[in-house]
């Protein structure tokens, strides 16, 4: 059994010349796979929209320590995760059976793989409930159950609308349906976009752990202050978030299928670009 997981990312310098994300929980990521209990093949994938060079190269020799494959795509397009994450499931392989995508601040306990396995069928999708890590400083050396049920006072659980932690799909879904939908642009939706579709398509969902039970994922802390993109308004998210992306996601379901059919494609994605100094909308 093969199993690919993908990992969108995309680090930018901030305003003091910082970056948005710390690097390292990409390696705290890619030890979480690499300490999973399983005998399942796993192939991570860390799919990246980065354009400064120095971020690139870190990247690059993190992936290479923790042998996973690292694709970069040269955008000036914003942020899209649908993108990123299309991109990283149309350079799986073949033979992969099942496609796990993980936000980049996710880290998983050592029997989540395994857990993907025993709940997986053809008609239905996993996911599994998020714990947020409000801790500043983190230094996992083991994915445990104990070492995980010792963060339990130090956060809490995300409803069950925060289901992008981890999704888990049979790659001939996936490939059927052309992926993430491409059309959002910026932050929020497109997870809870392609669960909806899922179940159009007359696809289950299972929780992994249950509600409120298990701590199998938790997310790494990291201050909202470096979420944003020197230059690119509050304003101008919201006005293009409420313009696009939530009326596409009140809309009524005809298919399940989206994007055209060379989904995977920065220059046919329309949407917030950085053009010089400006963000314009192409």
């Amino acid at each position: 059994m093969k199993i690919t997981t993908i990992t969108p990312t995309k680090i930018f310098r901030t305003k003091d010349g910082g970056y948005s994300r710390s690097v390292d929980r990409i390696e705290a990521q890619l030890k979480s796979l690499r300490s999973q209990k399983t005998n399942a093949e796993i192939c991570p994938i860390i799919s990246d929209l980065s354009s400064d060079s120095e971020i690139i190269e870190q990247f690059k020799n993190i992936c290479k320590k923790y042998d996973a494959k690292y694709i970069n795509t040269k955008t000036n397009l914003v942020w899209n995760k649908p993108l990123a994450l299309n991109i990283g499931i149309r350079s799986s392989d073949l033979d992969s059976d099942l496609m796990i995508s993980l936000d980049a601040d996710i880290i998983l306990r050592d029997s989540v793989i395994q857990r993907c396995l025993k709940n997986k069928n053809a008609n239905n999708v996993i996911v599994c409930q998020t714990y947020m890590y409000s801790e500043n400083m983190y230094n996992f050396k083991d994915f445990s159950k104990k070492n995980f049920e010792k963060c339990r006072d130090k956060g809490k659980f995300l409803n069950l609308s925060g289901n992008g932690g981890l999704q888990c799909f049979d790659r001939e879904w996936l490939f059927k349906v052309r992926g993430y939908d491409e059309r959002y642009n910026l932050w929020g939706g497109i997870d809870n976009e392609i669960i909806k579709r899922a179940k159009f398509d007359k696809r289950e969902v299972v929780w992994l752990n249950g509600i409120d039970k298990e701590i199998l994922l938790i997310h790494l802390h990291h201050s909202k202050k470096t979420s944003s993109i020197p230059g690119l308004s509050s304003a101008f998210v919201y006005e293009y978030k409420s313009k696009y992306n939530v009326p596409r996601y009140k809309s009524k379901w005809v298919s399940a299928i989206v994007n055209p059919k060379s989904w995977g494609n920065a220059k046919r994605v329309i949407g917030p670009r950085r053009v010089g100094g400006d963000f314009i909308i192409k």
